[in-house]
């Protein structure tokens, strides 16, 4: 259907519509009056007159549609035309609203809205017109890059209309930087969050040659809108919900750069304790026996650790416990950090400690039988020690808790290592399990209470 016969569908069907008004007023009041009719770009003053000439080029059908819609002051059902014309507001919207639910992509709507346009709808030609999006972004310069801060408030709220919530919010954060390419320094460090199990959002972002200079500035716009909803709440439909944070995530480096405290390998860096580490053979180890003194957020927010921490950290104002709300995640300590060194000094160390010939063919052999054995449950399948550099972090929690151990009756390094390297390795083990059970009421030997 031509958008002309369209246009002049359209000015026909006003015209139809004033002489109804006018028919009705008429026949109330007795008196004629000129009605305004649109001709072009513009409104012409017309007289009224009781029976309806469609101009030149309108079909048969429409022109009998109007004069029977003079006759009558009742509004007759309307045809598809019309139909159209009508549905084209709430067609843009719905649209628009489905194609961000759904994550499509600007080239599956552009099709889309060629098709329908093709169909007669009046939609823009472009997906970028439909979805509204905006033509640029304001962008800060600060920290030595560039920073644009997005907000907390405004995803809760547009959570809200989609979710009932309890009165209670919690939140966690993340922090870390992500390199863009490989061949260039160029990185983003987002601030991201997370309410309880739903999508993470982007609360900030940062984009550099290098991390943010300053921590202030980099957490200024967030420390302060987060210790607002921490002291009012949000409001939402006459209800307050209030905002707590349960926990911000980061690696070493990140906890260490939003902690403003010393790195994870200097001598006082134990984020838990303040045990004193030393320096053998050029690698920091802690060599204490027994409990020590647990860092409290109440010394720590007064940076009375002056060997640990290099400043006061701005999440101190807003009410962050900087001790107990950033855990230590054993992804990057214990899988990726204590797992693969020790395997790698197995396999490739030192003498003191490297497996012979004999042990590693016995090794790689153990490993082969449970190719392809293990159950669906476990997302890879055992891969050899010539690959060690390149196993995930998932291999290697595979490796410590189920297959290094034990797994289908059968053991990778039971009968191979020494008897005080095979004990060492199963009190990372078996220490491992304890912390990652999630039912605390279990003893140590795995039974309730």
């Amino acid at each position: 259907m031509s958008s002309e016969y369209q246009r002049k569908w359209r000015r026909r069907r006003a015209r139809v519509d004033a002489l109804v008004e006018h028919d009705s007023s008429s026949e109330s009041e007795g008196s004629v009056e000129p009605v305004l009719v649109e001709e072009g770009d513009h409104f012409t003053e017309e007289s009224t007159c009781d029976e309806f000439h469609p101009m030149e080029g309108c079909s048969s059908s429409i022109g009998t549609a109007a004069e029977s819609l003079s006759d009558s002051t009742k509004s007759e059902p309307l045809d598809e035309p019309l139909h159209s014309t009508v549905e084209t507001p709430s067609l843009h919207n719905d649209l628009a609203s489905w194609a961000t639910a759904t994550n499509q992509t600007h080239k599956a709507l552009n099709e889309l809205l060629h098709v329908l346009r093709r169909h007669g709808h009046r939609l823009p030609k472009d997906a970028r017109s439909l979805l509204d999006t905006p033509k640029g972004v304001p962008v800060q310069n600060k920290c030595n890059g560039q920073y644009i801060y997005y907000g907390i408030e405004r995803y809760l709220l547009e959570h809200f209309l989609k979710e009932t919530l309890p009165g209670q919010v919690k939140l966690c954060f993340n922090v870390d930087g992500v390199p863009l390419f490989k061949s260039s320094k160029m990185c983003v460090w987002p601030i991201l969050g997370q309410i309880q199990n739903s999508q993470p959002f982007i609360v900030a972002l940062f984009y550099g040659s290098s991390k943010p200079d300053s921590v202030e500035e980099f957490l200024q716009d967030f420390v302060e809108e987060l210790q607002q909803l921490i002291q009012n709440g949000i409001s939402f439909q006459n209800l307050v919900h209030s905002v707590t944070v349960k926990a911000i995530i980061c690696d070493a480096q990140a906890r260490a750069f939003l902690k403003c405290i010393k790195s994870h390998n200097s001598l006082h860096g134990c984020e838990r304790c303040v045990a004193v580490a030393q320096k053998i053979e050029g690698r920091v180890v802690y060599l204490t026996k027994g409990p020590t003194e647990e860092r409290r957020d109440e010394v720590f927010s007064q940076a009375g650790y002056s060997d640990h921490q290099k400043q006061i950290s701005p999440l101190v104002r807003a009410g962050i416990l900087c001790v107990k709300q950033f855990p230590l995640d054993y992804m990057h300590l214990v899988c990726l950090e204590a797992m693969k060194r020790l395997l790698t000094y197995l396999w490739r160390g030192p003498d003191i400690c490297r497996l012979s010939k004999a042990q590693s063919e016995q090794v790689e052999k153990n490993i082969s039988q449970l190719k392809g054995a293990l159950l669906a449950e476990f997302s890879r399948q055992p891969r050899s020690m010539e690959e060690l550099d390149r196993w995930k972090a998932t291999e290697l929690r595979q490796f410590v808790l189920y297959t290094g151990p034990s797994a289908l009756h059968r053991t990778i390094l039971k009968d191979v290592l020494l008897d005080d390297q095979y004990h060492h390795f199963l009190c990372l083990s078996v220490g491992m399990t304890i912390l990652l059970d999630e039912d605390n009421t279990k003893d140590r030997c795995g039974q309730g209470n």
